[in-house]
């Protein structure tokens, strides 16, 4: 394997709520996490950005637009819920 995959992999899997599988996910997905600069462009890539609607001065943010990797997307939130469970700060 790919030294680049491996510390990468390495780095991802010591994010708590990310298990061996989302990690590979992530790994093998992104590849190159500094291709994403600034990290919105990661987070559009997923699809975890909101929609906004803007009229004039009014601006409203509204759910994630769903647009992306909607595997990678899955995976992410199922890990931020088992994270959840696990830190009681992130409960809050």
């Amino acid at each position: 394997m790919n030294s680049q995959y491996v510390n990468t992999y390495k780095s991802i899997n010591t994010i708590p709520g990310l298990g061996e599988v989302t990690a590979s996910m992530l790994c093998f997905e992104i590849v190159d996490f500094n291709r994403f600069s600034p990290v919105k462009k990661l987070a559009a890539y997923i699809g975890l950005t909101p929609r906004e609607f803007s009229s004039g001065d009014n601006v409203y943010k509204g759910r994630i637009t769903g647009q992306g990797n909607k595997l990678l997307r899955s995976y992410l939130v199922d890990a931020s819920w088992i994270l959840i469970g696990k830190d009681p700060v992130m409960k809050e």
